[in-house]
């Protein structure tokens, strides 16, 4: 579908070609076409059901695909068992063993292979310093945090030095403070050294914060690909635009040229000097999604008007989140928008049922295309 970014190879780490995947009457995947480059921190993103564990799984070797072809390498490993393919997965419930320590749950899949005792020592020693566990080798895992039961389950999948590690929601049970923590040490420690994670998650932020690249799927397909900026900035779509972020999505028609690469597009008289995707074709119809920290307030009264105010209306919540304050607005032609301020400052002369100015700078709006 897309090239990823010169990785200094011959060819992507992974190549997924025409993958498709039906259970019965129902179709998870639908024709899967996707590049990974070699060391790329990349994210299947979507809500539940879309179909990003089930590709997940299709890489690993735990499911099969209904059509098409996997290759990992340059080899195709469509009929290679999960155990010989050249990746490991970490699953959402990390599935350690109580009765054991930290040494022996890392160590248990190189026994299983047989290896002989010096090179698993060497091994297990050498995971558990990549994951910072060094000293909780000989603690039983039930002893252990979540943060560091998790970086068990990390140990225990890099001691194979998979070329690609899969991780299932591996985050998804730990509380706010710890999973941003764990954000930071996958980041650290996919850059360290260098393996090509893949990534499934229905965190927007989670995936913004730690990714290359975002594959963002619903409904068994790929949405939109590219960098969290891309997807941020440049959505193509309306699901994409409110799945990615928060934004207003105001139903809207063309009305003309804005000059400068631009479109103008209007809602209920709002008008609004629209960008567009770069591969959407020309819209007629569309909706503007503009984010709402692209959407500028001051109060009314003491305003003067200016080329990029698009609307006056009256503040009908006003939510206060320590960064930035958030208000609620309701035009006077009745349509509601939302603004955010990152100026604390500026937020604190604006109450509710203040009237206000919003504003909105040429190109910080979208055209998508309707779902």
């Amino acid at each position: 579908m897309t090239s990823p970014a010169d990785s200094g190879t011959d060819g992507p780490i992974v190549a997924i070609d025409g993958v498709s995947k039906s259970f019965g009457g129902f179709t998870a995947l639908q024709r899967i076409d996707l590049d990974i480059a070699r060391g790329e921190f990349f994210s299947l993103l979507g809500p539940s059901g879309c179909g990003k564990t089930t590709l997940l799984r299709i890489i690993g070797g735990f499911e099969d695909a209904s059509t098409g072809d996997i290759r990992i390498n340059g080899r195709s490993v469509r009929d290679v068992p999960a155990f010989q393919r050249a990746t490991n997965m970490i699953f959402q419930h990390l599935a350690l063993f109580p009765h054991m320590n930290v040494t022996d749950n890392v160590a248990f899949g190189l026994k299983m292979k047989r290896m002989d005792r010096a090179s698993i020592a060497i091994r297990v020693a050498t995971a558990l310093e990549q994951v910072r566990l060094k000293e909780f080798a000989t603690r039983p895992v039930d002893q252990l945090s979540g943060g560091q039961r998790q970086r068990v389950a990390m140990a225990r999948a890099l001691v194979n030095d998979p070329d690609v590690l899969l991780l299932d929601e591996p985050l998804g049970a730990l509380d706010l403070q710890l999973r941003l923590h764990m954000q930071e040490e996958l980041r650290r420690l996919q850059r360290s050294l260098g393996n090509t994670f893949i990534f499934v998650t229905h965190d927007q932020e989670e995936a913004m914060r730690m990714s290359d690249r975002i594959a963002v799927m619903d409904g068994g397909q790929i949405r939109q690909l590219g960098t969290p900026e891309d997807i941020y900035e440049r959505p193509r779509s309306r699901f994409v635009a409110s799945f990615i972020g928060h934004a207003n999505l105001l139903p809207a028609r063309v009305i003309g040229d804005a000059g400068a690469g631009l479109v103008m597009a209007e809602c209920d008289g709002i008008r609004l000097a629209c960008r567009t995707h770069p591969e959407t074709p020309p819209l007629r119809t569309g909706t503007i999604a503009v984010r709402y920290e692209k959407v500028g307030i001051r109060p009314a009264a003491d305003a003067a008007a200016a080329a990029d105010d698009i609307a006056t209306g009256r503040v009908v919540e006003r939510v206060y989140f320590g960064s930035a304050v958030r208000f609620q607005v309701v035009g006077s032609n009745g349509t509601t928008l939302t603004a955010q301020l990152a100026d604390v400052e500026l937020a604190r002369s604006i109450a509710e049922n203040d009237e206000v100015i919003l504003s909105c700078a040429p190109g910080a709006a979208v055209l998508v295309e309707d779902d």
